[in-house]
């Protein structure tokens, strides 16, 4: 058994997830419940996290679990918040269970999620009529800059 890809995690911590252990007979649902249970930790892209198998040197079978971890926000900001403290809006996301902080794992689906907070907790506040657009910078393939730029809605 083999974990390739992760960075942060150490492999000694990814296999207290996994229920296969070496030496055990292969069961494909076990494996299967395994990837799923990696995917459930929330540090793994959900679309390049996969499970493989491969022969073994003595005639086993190998598998593999390749991962890849999400990068880590290590820089939050919002641009554009009038009217409204940034500690406001900090506490909306940490209430309302979104998992974008800084030195959170960086989730593009909990990114929307967090936008759609903020445009309700501004909406609250007097702007109802609010865009928020979410950008990310990649500052290396472990961190990115998460900045929320709002701005209200022009009127024609």
């Amino acid at each position: 058994m083999d974990i390739e890809g992760n960075y942060r995690l150490r492999d000694e911590d990814i296999f207290q997830s996994l229920k296969t252990r070496p030496g055990d007979a292969y069961n494909q649902t076990t494996i299967e419940s395994d990837l799923q249970a990696l995917l459930a930790l929330g540090v793994f892209d959900k679309t390049q996290t996969r499970v493989s198998v491969a022969d073994g040197h003595r005639g086993g079978i190998v598998v593999i679990f390749t991962v890849m971890e999400m990068p880590l926000i290590s820089d939050l900001k919002f641009i554009g918040l009038q009217d409204v403290a940034e500690s406001d809006v900090l506490e909306a996301l940490r209430k309302n269970q979104t998992g974008i902080a800084k030195n959170g794992v960086y989730d593009p689906v909990k990114a929307n999620i967090a936008r759609d907070v903020i445009k309700r907790l501004l909406a609250s506040r007097g702007w109802p009529n609010v865009i928020v657009e979410i950008r990310v910078d990649e500052e290396s393939f472990k961190t990115v800059s998460l900045t929320f730029v709002i701005a209200r809605e022009k009127r024609y």
